[in-house]
């Protein structure tokens, strides 16, 4: 009976290890675009906009910027968590691991440009520490989390464009209204994590190990998901 009870025990200390890394992003809704602003803190024209020159990315070229926010790390680092939504969402085309993640924690101020590997050599450490330090970093200091995400994934998505020889002509409509670092028009709060009964972290763990996430939209993006997680640059504030 004690190996009975010790078995099951570590089964369950092994089954919470696998659950806390999805925790923070599983229930993330990309929708059918590239942004999932969980924290509520991009604005309704600024995601329009970013959306916009994500679409024309993805279309002309077949790299993607994941832009996500989340409420809470819960516990993890933020280079794991987005390590883990570009793996898990697969971002970038497939073979060709052309994938970004800009991740924002605005509650633990800590933010992370996370690179794959097809763009490690377009997007080197140095110039991801420069989009994070000079172009969101003094907007997130001030509460202005909405025109900093603008600058950081503008930045990304113009230099990526760059390298492939394209121009984005959508990069040339710039959001109408400048923002306070809040939503122009509230948006539905996503429950946090630990208000999820056991049971239903149970099916999203097993949902994600079969490959579908039935938790909000998974995006449009290209099934890549190549991520090494030594290229890219971290910031607090």
């Amino acid at each position: 009976m004690k190996k009975i009870i010790l078995s099951f025990g570590l089964g369950l200390l092994a089954f919470s290890a696998l659950l806390n890394p999805v925790c923070a992003f599983e229930h993330l809704d990309f929708g059918d675009g590239f942004i999932s602003d969980n924290a509520n803190i991009i604005s309704d024209e600024h995601e329009r906009v970013i959306n916009k020159f994500l679409w024309e990315l993805h279309n002309r070229t077949t790299a993607d910027i994941a832009v996500v926010t989340v409420n809470s790390l819960q516990g993890q680092t933020v280079e794991n968590t987005a390590l883990q939504i570009g793996r898990t969402f697969k971002v970038g085309a497939k073979g060709v691991n052309n994938g970004v993640v800009l991740l924002v924690a605005p509650n633990e101020r800590k933010a992370r440009i996370e690179v794959g590997y097809g763009l490690e050599t377009v997007l080197p450490n140095s110039y991801t520490r420069i989009v994070m330090d000079k172009f969101m970093i003094p907007y997130f200091k001030s509460g202005d989390y909405s025109n900093g995400i603008y600058n950081g994934s503008a930045r990304l998505a113009r230099t990526i464009a760059t390298s492939y020889g394209v121009t984005l002509n959508t990069m040339s409509e710039k959001p109408k209204a400048p923002s306070s670092g809040t939503s122009d028009s509230p948006k539905s709060t996503k429950p946090a994590c630990d208000e999820y009964p056991g049971w239903a972290w149970f099916l999203m763990l097993f949902g994600a190990a079969m490959g579908r996430n039935k938790i909000g939209g998974r995006g449009h993006f290209g099934g890549g998901g190549g991520f090494g997680g030594s290229c890219g640059a971290s910031g607090s504030w």
